[in-house]
């Protein structure tokens, strides 16, 4: 083994030697080793725990050529990622770029000790280690990373040499970066841990590159409460990105205060940035100070002024770079973006599986609305305007706004007949319904066009954009609606109690299919060649395609292997049925089978040919995806599978499900339905990262499980009866879900699932609630007296017409409420020495 050259620094006293610290660290690895095999008794479950974590933090250190192979070919053998890098087109890869760059110019000063006479053969070794570049030459930061790399591998340098630990340092780094890069955040959170553990003097001391690499990845995974433990109190720290980052894990660990302190830093470093002085006026709204939070968010146009574009469902995707905002938003930017910011917090927090926090935030936004609403009324001209081009639209009768986020889905415009079952029993006030459908926003048109004669549904560019920014007045979303008592309810649960109620009454279906179009399917049909008169049954397996998952993604635990399926498929053509593949052409190609048809993959798949099937298949293998809630509409019997969701369900008394169960990994317990159906852990559902975190798993349906499903269908739809409600296992279902009955609407779970698992039907009564372990203040409104408020007067604003001839201050807010009982003075005290401390 070839040595490497002494650094020309001696070590001075009190300096630990390069071969101690390499000791200590294997040492720590040991330790660590030991504990988790203490920790975990299960041998098998030790065994892959131990595969996972030991030896991704143990073969850098061990085998340096392996720990460096893979950096290489993560840029060549990944053409999506080189191909983002140098195009820009991926925002993480362009993020990336920047701490690759310094890492690169980091292992050029690091390496420089070493003899030169090794340099003659890096070019024979990257030949070796790649066989060819792909669509062109990679760019110039990249190779001088690898010909360092490739320098140091065929060095051979030792490990207890400062060189080496210094070149194991920058690998690491650039391959959390390049994972980071190619969207491979399980990877990139993974090493990002091993960086951390190797080297952890850097990260508290905040040493630039490591700590930026390390927090860059945190954020990126969302990793808030990890952040906000690595820096919990106030320090300095002289980079912007890090202080930004910091207080943004902060405001969403519901630390406004501490989230203020690294934001006003941030600003302090560099005053342009408009995400700094958003998320400040975020962190104002937990507090409720109304004014203040008004005065930073106004801040924030100052410097990006399309980003006043008004937002309620991340759905929507807005096109904020290109909106051209009107004159009269720009002027009154501030108190607008309140009911804004209050419904991104909310949609934030939801996604981070933290419903309390929520839909204090939804509370707090509808109130803000509710307030408006009272002051301000859609102006007379736009009144006009919507009258003379829609014969449908009644100016005398009040109107409520339905924002592109109902049609930017197939699934979100299926959400149309819930919301037309909650207006007809009376959830909703009559009037005019107004849905805004852009063009280029609409997921499926020949679906929308079936709700005409139920929405004034709003095409045309120049109206929509005139109407967009009243979602903050008269907007309804589908996240949060408030009861008759003015306290917020998820959407989804007045959604699944409207289907319940619609279900007893045996209330018939809204949307049906028109003559012509059932003969245009039935056409197609015949050039699919299935045989006439034949019945078929539509099988849908979500697998993450079309949204482009990639592996660590939240949602990566609703997909399934459409392998698991086919059993069930050959007990329906066994039966004498035809099995149609839905979805898009992302989906695995099935193989050729007797009596199945791949739709997704042929040339006669169509918008129209979509909701032809969702309509008249017998029934429809499904799961928790929005094809369900197209089918909804038509009230096509269904048995839905692999179902995981944090959302409560709006499935009709047709459909039959199983679901998805949920171990404990520490214990390997399995959870009880009632113990997954409950807050905080039914809020969890939404995000596989924060469950893995958490410490549970979500397991698939087995195939077995699968087909008897399947099979319990076949029963029911071929001899036209239904199981009995008296039926015991049933019994023993609803005393499980007592407490959250409306979770899955009007359905009903199959038999067979629950008399295989009958063990998980404990009562609701005998399950010990978990803890929320996120310690959630309430949101305080201004209490300053009335003259120090900022007077946002909207009314002297010709857009905005006021109901009262008497002004008052647009900012007088009250308190969002989620009981009806107001905390006592010793709660409040309490929690407001909570949040001192």
């Amino acid at each position: 083994m070839i040595k490497a050259k002494q650094s020309p620094r001696r070590l001075q006293t009190g300096d630990t030697p390069p071969a101690v610290r390499t000791h200590k660290f294997l040492e720590g690895i040991i330790k660590l080793r030991r504990e988790v095999e203490r920790t975990l008794p299960d041998r098998k479950l030790r065994r892959g725990r131990l595969k996972a974590l030991l030896h991704t933090i143990t073969s850098p250190v061990v085998q340096l050529g392996k720990a460096l192979r893979p950096v290489v070919s993560t840029f060549f053998a990944i053409p999506s990622l080189r191909k983002s890098l140098i195009a820009g087109r991926n925002l993480a890869a362009v993020a990336v770029v920047k701490p690759l760059r310094v890492c690169s110019a980091f292992a050029v000063n690091t390496l420089k000790r070493f003899s030169r006479r090794y340099r003659s053969s890096i070019r024979e070794w990257i030949g070796k280690a790649i066989d060819r570049f792909d669509d062109g030459e990679p760019s110039q930061f990249q190779m001088t990373i690898f010909d360092i790399l490739a320098h140091v591998a065929k060095a051979r340098v030792p490990l207890v040499s400062r060189a080496a630990l210094g070149t194991i340092h920058v690998a690491v780094m650039t391959l959390t970066g390049a994972r980071l890069a190619a969207g491979n955040l399980d990877e990139a959170l993974r090493l990002a841990r091993v960086l951390n553990l190797a080297f952890r003097p850097y990260i508290r001391r905040r040493q630039l590159p490591t700590a930026y690499v390390y927090f860059q990845v945190l954020f990126y995974c969302r990793q808030y409460a990890r952040m906000a433990r690595e820096v919990p109190g106030k320090e300095t720290i002289t980079h912007h990105y890090l202080n930004h980052c910091i207080g943004v894990a902060h405001l969403y660990c519901w630390h406004p205060e501490r989230a203020d302190f690294y934001l006003r830093q941030a600003i302090s470093i560099n005053s342009g940035s408009y995400p700094d002085h958003r998320m400040l006026g975020r962190a104002r709204l937990l507090t409720g100070e109304l004014s203040k939070a008004a005065r930073h968010l106004s801040r924030s146009v100052d410097f990006a002024p399309s980003t006043v574009m008004a937002h309620q469902n991340y759905a929507g995707r807005y096109d904020t770079n290109t909106y051209q905002p009107l004159d009269w938003e720009l002027r009154r930017s501030g108190p607008m973006l309140i009911y804004d910011n209050y419904g991104q917090l909310a949609e934030d927090f939801f996604l981070l599986g933290n419903f309390e926090a929520s839909f204090r935030c939804y509370q707090a936004m509808l109130n803000f609305q509710k307030r408006w609403r009272r002051k301000h009324r859609l102006p007379q001209t736009l009144k006009a305007k919507l009258a003379a081009k829609y014969s449908d639209f009644d100016p005398d009768q009040p109107t409520r706004l339905l924002p592109y986020e109902w049609v930017t889905q197939f699934g979100h415009i299926g959400l149309l007949d819930i919301y037309t079952k909650m207006m007809r029993l009376g959830r909703y006030p009559q009037g005019n319904h107004v849905l805004l459908a852009p063009a280029d926003k609409v997921a499926n048109e020949e679906l929308l066009a079936l709700w005409g004669e139920h929405f004034t549904i709003v095409r045309d560019e120049t109206l929509v954009n005139e109407l967009f920014p009243w979602q903050r007045v008269i907007g309804d979303n589908f996240m949060a609606i408030l009861d008759e008592n003015g306290d917020v309810e998820p959407w989804t649960l007045a959604g699944a109690k409207a289907q319940v109620e619609w279900a007893k009454h045996k209330r018939a279906p809204i949307l049906t299919l028109s003559k012509e179009a059932r003969s245009e399917g039935e056409r197609t049909l015949a050039e699919m060649k299935l045989p006439k008169g034949a019945w078929y049954v539509g099988l849908h397996v979500r697998e993450g395609g079309f949204y482009t998952e990639s592996k660590g993604s939240i949602s990566t635990h609703r997909n399934s292997r459409v392998e698991d399926y086919f059993s069930s498929i050959k007990a329906i053509t066994d039966a004498g049925g035809i099995v149609i593949r839905l979805g898009d052409k992302s989906m695995t190609k099935l193989p050729k089978m007797a009596g199945v048809i791949d739709y997704a993959h042929s040339p006669h798949k169509s918008q129209s040919m979509d909701i032809f099937l969702a309509a008249t298949c017998r029934f429809v293998i499904g799961t928790t995806s929005g094809l369900t809630t197209v089918c909804l509409g038509f009230d096509t019997p269904m048995v839905l599978v692999n179902c995981i969701s944090n959302d409560w369900q709006l499935w009709s008394g047709n459909t039959d499900f199983i679901i998805k169960k949920v171990r404990d990994t520490t214990t390997g317990r399995m959870l009880p339905f009632a113990e997954t159906y409950r807050q905080p852990m039914q809020g969890y559902l939404i995000n596989n990262l924060v469950m893995q975190r958490k410490g549970y798993e979500i397991l698939p349906n087995t195939e077995g499980e699968i087909e008897a499903a399947v099979r319990d269908k076949l029963d029911i739809i071929l001899s036209g009866k239904r199981t009995s409600t008296r039926n015991p296992l049933l019994k023993e279902w609803r005393a499980a879900m007592e407490d959250n009955s409306a979770m899955f609407g009007a359905a009903t779970p199959c038999l067979s699932f629950l008399e295989a698992n009958r063990e998980l039907l404990t009562p609701a009564a005998e399950v010990r609630p978990v803890k929320q372990e996120e310690k959630i203040g309430p949101i305080r409104f201004d209490t300053a007296p009335r003259k120090e408020i900022v007077p946002y007067r909207l009314m002297a604003d010709p857009q905005w017409l006021p109901i009262h001839a008497k002004a008052k201050p647009a900012l007088r807010a009250t308190t969002p409420k989620l009981t009806r009982q107001r905390p006592s003075r010793k709660q409040s005290n309490l929690s407001a020495r909570w949040q001192k401390n």
